[in-house]
């Protein structure tokens, strides 16, 4: 281990001891944080097939987008954690895809049986009402 990065350790050991113990005194107060601020907006928008469409092809496009990033940052393709990184990030953008992708059609699946379900309910009614008036034509 280099003696500067020793050094470095031993200098933030007090700061991120206190950051630790802060953080696991502070854990109910977190989790209620995070709860309010990232997990029922998220939720919301996972609720929505128009939101989860949109996500959808945005993971798509930023899956697509490496070789545009490699470029920017002028990777040559030499490098084996260039390759790496690349890999990952286009295994985890498929991975995202997929799940978007399943959570969609359950969202389409759910919409279509909810109107499946109202248009059974309309047509009881209405079958309903016709018996009622006796089973004559109505005009």
């Amino acid at each position: 281990m280099n003696l500067f990065h020793a050094e470095l350790l031993v200098v933030l050991a007090p700061a991120l001891a206190c950051l630790v113990l802060c953080g696991v005194a502070n854990l109910g107060a977190l989790r209620s944080l995070f709860v309010a601020r990232v997990k029922t907006p998220l939720d919301a928008v996972l609720a929505n097939r128009e939101h989860v469409n949109t996500l959808l092809s945005l993971v798509t496009n930023l899956v697509f987008v490496g070789s545009g990033v490699g470029v920017l940052y002028g990777s040559d393709g030499c490098a084996l954690l260039d390759e790496q990184l690349g890999v990952l990030a286009g295994l985890l953008g498929g991975f995202v895809a997929l799940r978007l992708s399943r959570r969609a059609a359950a969202l389409a699946r759910k919409e279509a049986e909810e109107e499946a379900q109202a248009l059974r309910a309309a047509l009881r009614e209405v079958l309903q009402a016709y018996r009622a008036a006796g089973g004559t034509t109505v005009k």
